[in-house]
């Protein structure tokens, strides 16, 4: 179970930071920010 836990994790992490990317991209296109 844990070894499986682990992956899934990461795949979070990483789907998190690639949105904090996407909403600073837009707010700075967008707000200007």
């Amino acid at each position: 179970m844990e070894g499986g836990h682990v992956p899934n994790y990461n795949m979070k992490q990483e789907k998190l930071q690639l949105n904090i990317l996407i909403i600073n991209d837009f707010k700075w296109n967008v707000l200007g920010f």
